[in-house]
């Protein structure tokens, strides 16, 4: 799992022997979740800060005010790369857009001296960068709500470790044409699922 981990346990008593060797492996296993959960929260309260301020340093100024920064100047950085947790591996993941750019080479180099292994880079493999696909998003989104019925279930949004936008919902073959048809196929994967009962439209997430 890349970006968040749920642990789920069940235990089901049938005999009291059965019992008792099924409570003692839920319990060890409970111990596993908890163990694994604890490690990636100290993981991500390390490597977090280390990460965000290294970023912000580079595309702000040391004196500049918090509350004078506009949305598009804090954000500035998603031009040139964007990050993810990968919590199996425990390592913060940094899709990078711009390669050459002077201030990627410099959070490159700082963030590997700081966090060695537990940071990776990797090239994005589109060139679009994540705030032109979360418009992207957005404007799928409006085209399935302005042109689509809206008994139709659907939900998705762009995903950063795929570098794509998913969607799944009650698409007929003709919708899934017609999304194909406005969007680039490259960027947007269309899984085709039953709504669920007493659904009563679209979603988004």
């Amino acid at each position: 799992m890349k970006i968040r981990m749920i642990g789920v346990l069940s235990v089901v008593l049938v005999a009291s022997a059965i019992a008792v060797a099924s409570a003692q492996s839920a319990n060890e296993n409970k111990m596993d979740t908890e163990a694994e959960y604890d490690q990636v929260l100290a993981f991500q309260r390390e490597a977090g800060p280390v990460v965000e301020g290294t970023v912000m340093k580079y595309f702000h100024n040391e004196d500049q005010i918090t509350e004078t920064i506009t949305d598009a100047e804090r954000l500035k950085y998603k031009e040139q790369l964007d990050w993810y947790w990968d919590n199996d591996n425990l390592q913060v993941v940094v899709v990078v857009v711009k390669e050459d750019a002077k201030e990627m080479k410099a959070i490159r180099k700082e963030l590997e001296e700081k966090l060695g292994s537990k940071v990776k880079f990797v090239k994005s493999k589109i060139t679009q960068t994540t705030l032109e696909m979360y418009a992207m998003s957005n404007e799928l989104t409006e085209f399935i709500f302005s042109t689509m019925p809206k008994i139709m279930y659907y939900q998705g949004g762009y995903y950063l470790d795929k570098q794509r936008i998913e969607i799944k919902g009650a698409f007929t073959d003709e919708q899934v044409q017609a999304i194909y048809a406005k969007f680039d196929k490259k960027l947007v994967n269309i899984t085709k699922v039953d709504a669920p009962t007493g659904n009563s439209g679209p979603t988004a997430f």
